[in-house]
C-alpha cells in the first residue's frame, strides 16, 4: 500500500500480540502504531504488548509505540523507512520496553527513544542484543528527554549523526563505534 497503517492499535489495549507479520509498504504511513498521543492518558497505547518477528520496512515510520508500558519487542525489521525505523515515545512512570533483535538499516532515524528511562540503580540499556544492526541511516540513534539510559557497544555509522542526544539526564554513551563514513560532526 502507499500510505496509512499496516496495523493501528489505537488506544488503551492490554496484552496484544503481533507475531510473524509482514507490514512493509511502499513508502507511506506506518507499519505498526500502538497508541495515539502521550499528552492524554486516554490516548496511551496500553500495556504488556508483544511484537515478535515483524517487518515494518519501506514506510514513512516503521513502528511507533506511544506510551506503551512494558512492551516486548523481539525481532523487528525496519529498513528503508523514510522518517524513523522504530520510535518508542514514553511518559513518566511507564515500564520501559524490552527490546531485542532490531534490524534498523537505511532509515532516516534508525531508533528514536523519547521521554522515559530507567533509574540510577537500574538504567535502561540499549546494546547489541537490542539493536542487531543500524547501518546506513541518516541518524543511527536519537535519545530525546531520556533519563538514566545507557547506549553501549553499538556500531553507529549514521550518514549525519551516529547519536543525537537532546534534553537527557543521566545518559551514558560507552563502547560505541561511530567511525563510519558519515558527513556529520564527530
Amino acid at each position: 500500500d502507499a500510505g496509512g497503517h499496516g496495523i493501528y492499535a489505537y488506544v488503551k489495549n492490554t496484552g496484544l500480540t503481533f507475531r510473524d507479520l509482514d507490514l512493509s509498504g511502499h513508502g507511506g504511513g506506518y507499519g505498526l502504531q500502538i497508541g495515539l498521543q502521550t499528552s492524554n492518558v486516554n490516548n496511551h497505547g496500553g500495556a504488556d504488548h508483544v511484537v515478535e518477528n515483524v517487518d515494518v520496512s519501506h514506510r514513512a515510520t516503521g513502528a511507533h509505540f506511544i506510551a506503551t508500558s512494558n512492551l516486548t519487542v523481539d525481532g523487528l525489521t525496519a529498513t528503508h523507512d523514510d522518517a524513523r525505523g522504530v520510535f518508542v515515545e514514553g511518559v513518566a512512570g511507564m515500564v520501559p520496553p524490552t527490546l531485542s533483535g532490531l534490524v534498523l538499516d537505511d532509515d532516516g532515524v534508525g531508533l528514536r527513544l523519547q521521554g522515559f528511562g530507567g533509574d540510577p540503580a537500574a538504567p535502561f540499556v540499549v546494546g547489541p542484543a537490542a539493536v542487531t544492526s543500524v547501518a546506513g541511516c541518516d541518524t543511527s540513534v536519537e535519545l530525546v528527554a531520556m533519563t538514566d539510559t545507557r547506549l553501549v557497544g553499538l556500531r553507529l555509522d549514521g550518514r549525519d549523526w551516529g547519536v543525537n542526544v537532546a534534553n537527557g539526564a543521566g545518559v551514558t554513551l560507552t563502547g560505541l563505534d561511530a567511525s563510519g563514513a558519515g558527513a556529520g560532526v564527530g
